[in-house]
Protein backbone atom coordinates (compact mmCIF):
# COMPACT_ATOMS: atom_id res chain seq x y z
CA UNK A 1 0.00 0.00 0.00
CA UNK A 2 3.01 2.37 0.86
CA UNK A 3 4.84 1.78 -2.51
CA UNK A 4 1.06 2.29 -4.58
CA UNK A 5 0.87 5.83 -2.35
CA UNK A 6 4.37 7.18 -3.25
CA UNK A 7 4.32 6.14 -6.84
CA UNK A 8 0.76 7.88 -7.22
CA UNK A 9 2.23 10.74 -5.55
CA UNK A 10 5.32 10.58 -8.30
CA UNK A 11 3.01 10.78 -10.33
CA UNK A 12 1.00 13.81 -8.78
CA UNK A 13 4.77 15.60 -8.93
CA UNK A 14 5.29 14.83 -12.19
CA UNK A 15 1.92 15.93 -13.07
CA UNK A 16 2.79 19.30 -11.20
CA UNK A 17 5.82 19.96 -13.11
CA UNK A 18 4.43 19.47 -16.42
CA UNK A 19 2.06 22.59 -15.68
CA UNK A 20 4.58 24.88 -14.13
CA UNK A 21 5.37 28.16 -16.97
CA UNK A 22 8.81 27.05 -16.84
CA UNK A 23 8.75 22.93 -17.42
CA UNK A 24 11.11 20.99 -15.24
CA UNK A 25 12.83 18.26 -17.31
CA UNK A 26 15.56 17.71 -14.93
CA UNK A 27 12.93 17.39 -11.93
CA UNK A 28 10.35 15.01 -14.02
CA UNK A 29 13.59 12.95 -14.89
CA UNK A 30 14.27 12.62 -11.47
CA UNK A 31 11.06 11.32 -10.50
CA UNK A 32 11.05 8.92 -13.33
CA UNK A 33 14.33 7.74 -11.76
CA UNK A 34 12.57 7.09 -8.58
CA UNK A 35 9.38 5.56 -10.01
CA UNK A 36 11.33 3.01 -11.99
CA UNK A 37 13.33 1.42 -8.77
CA UNK A 38 9.88 1.12 -7.63
CA UNK A 39 8.08 -0.61 -10.67
CA UNK A 40 8.23 -4.25 -10.78
CA UNK A 41 10.79 -5.68 -13.45
CA UNK A 42 9.26 -5.87 -17.16
CA UNK A 43 6.51 -3.24 -15.65
CA UNK A 44 8.02 0.20 -16.17
CA UNK A 45 7.11 1.01 -19.61
CA UNK A 46 3.50 -0.27 -19.56
CA UNK A 47 3.25 2.19 -16.17
CA UNK A 48 5.22 4.87 -17.84
CA UNK A 49 2.13 4.87 -20.39
CA UNK A 50 -0.67 3.68 -18.23
CA UNK A 51 -0.12 6.90 -16.21
CA UNK A 52 1.97 9.65 -18.33
CA UNK A 53 1.67 8.91 -21.84
CA UNK A 54 5.41 9.34 -22.66
CA UNK A 55 6.80 6.82 -25.35
CA UNK A 56 10.29 4.90 -24.45
CA UNK A 57 12.40 7.34 -26.31
CA UNK A 58 10.84 10.56 -24.28
CA UNK A 59 10.99 8.64 -20.65
CA UNK A 60 15.22 7.79 -21.49
CA UNK A 61 15.61 11.29 -22.44
CA UNK A 62 14.19 12.71 -19.57
CA UNK A 63 16.02 10.12 -17.04
CA UNK A 64 19.53 10.68 -19.18
CA UNK A 65 18.67 14.92 -18.29
CA UNK A 66 18.55 14.32 -15.04
CA UNK A 67 21.14 11.93 -14.60
CA UNK A 68 23.60 13.68 -16.89
CA UNK A 69 22.71 17.20 -15.77
CA UNK A 70 24.54 18.50 -12.31
CA UNK A 71 21.22 20.25 -11.24
CA UNK A 72 18.08 21.56 -12.33
CA UNK A 73 19.37 25.65 -11.78
CA UNK A 74 21.53 24.67 -15.10
CA UNK A 75 18.62 24.06 -17.42
CA UNK A 76 16.20 25.77 -15.73
CA UNK A 77 14.86 28.83 -18.40
CA UNK A 78 15.96 26.02 -21.29
CA UNK A 79 12.86 24.03 -23.63
CA UNK A 80 13.86 20.15 -24.01
CA UNK A 81 14.82 20.14 -27.43
CA UNK A 82 18.22 22.46 -26.46
CA UNK A 83 18.75 20.33 -23.13
CA UNK A 84 19.03 17.49 -25.84
CA UNK A 85 21.24 19.20 -27.86
CA UNK A 86 23.13 20.06 -24.81
CA UNK A 87 23.44 16.54 -23.83
CA UNK A 88 25.41 15.65 -26.57
CA UNK A 89 28.55 17.98 -25.53
CA UNK A 90 31.11 15.51 -23.29
CA UNK A 91 29.61 16.12 -19.62
CA UNK A 92 32.80 18.17 -18.22
CA UNK A 93 32.63 20.76 -20.84
CA UNK A 94 28.57 21.23 -20.39
CA UNK A 95 28.15 24.09 -18.14
CA UNK A 96 31.40 25.88 -19.41
CA UNK A 97 29.20 25.83 -23.17
CA UNK A 98 25.91 27.43 -21.45
CA UNK A 99 27.77 30.00 -19.13
CA UNK A 100 29.88 31.15 -22.80
CA UNK A 101 26.59 31.29 -24.79
CA UNK A 102 23.47 33.08 -24.85
CA UNK A 103 21.71 29.89 -24.86
CA UNK A 104 17.93 31.06 -23.49
CA UNK A 105 17.92 33.71 -26.69
CA UNK A 106 19.13 31.12 -29.40
CA UNK A 107 17.01 29.15 -31.70
CA UNK A 108 17.16 25.15 -32.19
CA UNK A 109 19.07 25.67 -35.67
CA UNK A 110 21.74 28.11 -34.01
CA UNK A 111 22.22 26.51 -30.93
CA UNK A 112 22.95 23.43 -33.27
CA UNK A 113 25.74 25.37 -35.38
CA UNK A 114 27.33 26.75 -31.69
CA UNK A 115 27.38 23.08 -30.60
CA UNK A 116 29.14 21.95 -33.69
CA UNK A 117 31.69 25.22 -34.11
CA UNK A 118 32.14 24.27 -29.69
CA UNK A 119 33.13 20.58 -30.58
CA UNK A 120 35.36 21.63 -33.57
CA UNK A 121 37.41 24.07 -31.18
CA UNK A 122 37.45 21.00 -28.72
CA UNK A 123 39.40 18.71 -30.93
CA UNK A 124 41.68 21.42 -32.36
CA UNK A 125 42.61 21.72 -28.84
CA UNK A 126 43.07 17.91 -27.89
CA UNK A 127 45.19 18.20 -31.51
CA UNK A 128 47.78 20.86 -29.89
CA UNK A 129 47.69 19.23 -26.74
CA UNK A 130 48.45 16.18 -28.13
CA UNK A 131 51.62 17.67 -30.62
CA UNK A 132 53.18 18.98 -27.07
CA UNK A 133 52.96 16.27 -25.47
CA UNK A 134 54.09 14.09 -28.61
CA UNK A 135 56.75 16.55 -28.59
CA UNK A 136 57.83 16.67 -25.14
CA UNK A 137 57.84 12.43 -25.54
CA UNK A 138 60.13 13.08 -28.51
CA UNK A 139 62.45 15.01 -26.63
CA UNK A 140 62.50 12.97 -23.41
CA UNK A 141 63.46 9.57 -25.97
CA UNK A 142 66.03 12.09 -27.66
CA UNK A 143 67.49 12.95 -24.30
CA UNK A 144 67.54 9.80 -23.13
CA UNK A 145 69.30 8.49 -26.33
CA UNK A 146 71.74 11.27 -25.75
CA UNK A 147 72.49 10.36 -22.16
CA UNK A 148 73.02 6.46 -23.17
CA UNK A 149 75.61 7.88 -25.99
CA UNK A 150 77.38 9.99 -23.66
CA UNK A 151 77.44 7.32 -20.92
CA UNK A 152 78.84 4.40 -23.68
CA UNK A 153 81.62 7.52 -24.63
CA UNK A 154 82.46 7.77 -20.97
CA UNK A 155 82.75 4.07 -20.51
CA UNK A 156 84.95 4.51 -24.08
CA UNK A 157 86.66 6.82 -22.47
CA UNK A 158 87.18 5.00 -19.01
CA UNK A 159 88.55 2.16 -20.59
CA UNK A 160 90.84 3.67 -22.93
CA UNK A 161 92.40 5.24 -19.84
CA UNK A 162 92.81 2.32 -18.24
CA UNK A 163 94.75 0.33 -20.85
CA UNK A 164 98.29 -0.19 -20.49
CA UNK A 165 100.23 3.35 -21.45
CA UNK A 166 103.06 2.67 -19.80
CA UNK A 167 106.37 1.17 -21.59
CA UNK A 168 110.19 1.02 -20.35
CA UNK A 169 112.58 2.49 -22.14
CA UNK A 170 116.05 2.62 -20.17
CA UNK A 171 114.69 2.84 -16.82
CA UNK A 172 112.26 5.85 -17.96
CA UNK A 173 108.52 5.67 -17.92
CA UNK A 174 106.38 7.34 -21.15
CA UNK A 175 102.96 7.83 -21.37
CA UNK A 176 101.34 6.99 -24.33
CA UNK A 177 98.20 8.22 -25.17
CA UNK A 178 95.61 6.45 -27.73
CA UNK A 179 95.53 7.19 -31.34
CA UNK A 180 91.95 8.14 -31.28
CA UNK A 181 91.65 10.22 -27.60
CA UNK A 182 91.27 13.28 -28.67
CA UNK A 183 88.62 12.10 -30.97
CA UNK A 184 86.67 10.57 -28.23
CA UNK A 185 87.36 13.57 -25.87
CA UNK A 186 85.40 15.92 -28.85
CA UNK A 187 83.03 13.59 -29.19
CA UNK A 188 81.80 13.48 -25.80
CA UNK A 189 82.44 17.42 -25.28
CA UNK A 190 79.61 17.91 -28.42
CA UNK A 191 77.44 15.22 -27.14
CA UNK A 192 77.45 17.21 -23.57
CA UNK A 193 76.23 20.38 -25.43
CA UNK A 194 73.88 18.98 -27.66
CA UNK A 195 72.40 17.25 -24.40
CA UNK A 196 72.79 20.69 -22.50
CA UNK A 197 70.28 22.12 -25.29
CA UNK A 198 68.16 19.57 -25.04
CA UNK A 199 67.55 19.88 -21.69
CA UNK A 200 67.20 23.27 -21.86
CA UNK A 201 64.24 23.29 -24.23
CA UNK A 202 62.60 20.45 -22.25
CA UNK A 203 62.83 23.12 -19.43
CA UNK A 204 61.40 25.86 -21.21
CA UNK A 205 58.48 23.25 -22.46
CA UNK A 206 57.40 22.06 -18.91
CA UNK A 207 57.48 26.24 -17.62
CA UNK A 208 55.18 26.86 -20.63
CA UNK A 209 52.93 23.58 -20.19
CA UNK A 210 52.65 24.65 -16.61
CA UNK A 211 52.16 28.44 -16.88
CA UNK A 212 49.18 27.88 -19.13
CA UNK A 213 47.86 25.21 -15.97
CA UNK A 214 48.38 27.99 -13.75
CA UNK A 215 46.55 30.51 -16.07
CA UNK A 216 43.52 27.78 -16.46
CA UNK A 217 43.22 27.31 -12.95
CA UNK A 218 42.87 30.87 -12.23
CA UNK A 219 40.13 31.29 -14.91
CA UNK A 220 38.20 28.25 -13.56
CA UNK A 221 38.32 30.19 -10.33
CA UNK A 222 37.26 33.16 -11.06
CA UNK A 223 34.41 31.96 -13.19
CA UNK A 224 33.24 29.88 -10.17
CA UNK A 225 33.65 33.00 -8.20
CA UNK A 226 30.83 34.81 -10.52
CA UNK A 227 29.09 31.31 -11.29
CA UNK A 228 28.13 31.31 -7.35
CA UNK A 229 27.05 35.30 -7.06
CA UNK A 230 25.31 35.33 -10.64
CA UNK A 231 23.49 32.18 -9.96
CA UNK A 232 22.15 33.12 -6.71
CA UNK A 233 18.54 33.88 -8.08
CA UNK A 234 18.57 30.39 -10.03
CA UNK A 235 19.22 28.87 -6.64
CA UNK A 236 16.88 30.53 -4.78
CA UNK A 237 14.49 29.15 -8.25
CA UNK A 238 15.40 25.76 -7.59
CA UNK A 239 14.76 25.40 -4.12
CA UNK A 240 11.23 26.83 -4.78
CA UNK A 241 11.08 24.01 -7.85
CA UNK A 242 12.49 21.31 -5.53
CA UNK A 243 9.38 22.01 -2.19
CA UNK A 244 7.22 23.99 -4.66
CA UNK A 245 4.90 21.39 -4.44
CA UNK A 246 4.27 20.94 -0.96
CA UNK A 247 1.85 23.83 -1.22
CA UNK A 248 -0.05 21.76 -2.64
CA UNK A 249 0.09 18.62 0.22
CA UNK A 250 -0.81 20.25 3.14
CA UNK A 251 -3.78 17.68 2.80
CA UNK A 252 -0.74 15.02 3.94
CA UNK A 253 -0.67 16.66 7.32
CA UNK A 254 -2.96 14.63 9.08
CA UNK A 255 -1.31 11.31 8.38
CA UNK A 256 2.46 12.29 10.36
CA UNK A 257 2.64 12.13 13.74
CA UNK A 258 2.41 15.33 15.46
CA UNK A 259 5.83 16.13 16.85
CA UNK A 260 6.58 15.79 12.78
CA UNK A 261 3.89 18.35 12.18
CA UNK A 262 5.37 20.96 14.65
CA UNK A 263 8.56 20.24 13.22
CA UNK A 264 7.38 21.09 9.63
CA UNK A 265 5.64 24.27 11.00
CA UNK A 266 9.07 25.60 12.63
CA UNK A 267 11.04 24.42 9.50
CA UNK A 268 8.46 27.28 7.93
CA UNK A 269 8.30 29.90 10.09
CA UNK A 270 12.50 29.86 10.21
CA UNK A 271 12.83 29.74 6.19
CA UNK A 272 10.33 33.27 6.86
CA UNK A 273 12.88 34.32 9.01
CA UNK A 274 15.89 33.98 7.08
CA UNK A 275 14.02 34.79 3.78
CA UNK A 276 13.24 38.49 5.73
CA UNK A 277 16.90 38.76 7.21
CA UNK A 278 18.08 38.07 4.20
CA UNK A 279 16.39 40.74 1.68
CA UNK A 280 17.19 43.77 5.04
CA UNK A 281 20.68 43.08 4.47
CA UNK A 282 20.90 43.12 1.03
CA UNK A 283 18.62 46.14 1.20
CA UNK A 284 20.38 47.61 3.19
CA UNK A 285 24.23 46.95 1.46
CA UNK A 286 22.43 48.69 -1.70
CA UNK A 287 21.47 51.46 0.37
CA UNK A 288 25.04 52.06 1.62
CA UNK A 289 26.69 51.37 -2.15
Amino acid sequence: MNELTSLSQIVSEIKFFENQAVVSYWEIGKRLSQAKEKVGHGEWMNWVNDNLGYSQRTTNSLMKVYKEIPNSQAIANLSYTKVVNILSLPEEVRQDFIEKHEVEDMTTRELQAEIKKYKESLKAKEEELNNVNSCYNSLSIVAKNREEENERLREDLRQEREKPAEVIEKEVIKEVVPDDYDLTKAQLENANKKLDRLMQANQSLKEKEKLAMSKLESEQANKKIVEDVSGFHYKIAGFIQDVGGLLYLTEYLDDIPKENKKLFLDSAKYLREFSEQLYKNIEKHLKEN
